[in-house]
């Protein structure tokens, strides 16, 4: 019996200052998966993860890119987080990798 094979879930900060500091890693991450998933945090903007992505050599045409809204704000944030992850976990059953990618270090909390 063969079981079902999950995709791997990836985080890749984005650093922060220049975008050329990002590691050899994250840029073949971010190269290697299909899925890529970014935090937005106004809803009547672009998020700044993309914009980010965009001055780096990753082939963004190949990609599949959802915007996950997370709003920086106290309280009440457990909807939009719930709502993200669906969507993660969604892809993730597929069997499909996907990344996270944000600016700073998001893995370190």
């Amino acid at each position: 019996m063969v079981k079902n094979k999950k995709g791997i879930f990836f985080g890749v900060s984005l650093g922060v200052g220049s975008p050329l500091n990002i590691t050899v890693m994250a840029l073949r991450v971010l190269n290697q998966v299909e899925y890529l998933f970014v935090p937005k945090s106004d809803n009547k903007k672009i998020s700044q993860a993309i914009e980010r992505i965009k001055k780096m050599p990753v082939r963004l045409d190949e990609k599949n890119i959802t915007e996950l809204y997370m709003p920086m704000r106290r309280g009440g944030l457990e909807r939009y987080w719930s709502e993200a992850k669906d969507k993660v976990v969604e892809i993730l059953k597929r069997g499909e990798d996907a990344a996270f990618a944000g600016i700073g270090d998001l893995l370190h909390y």
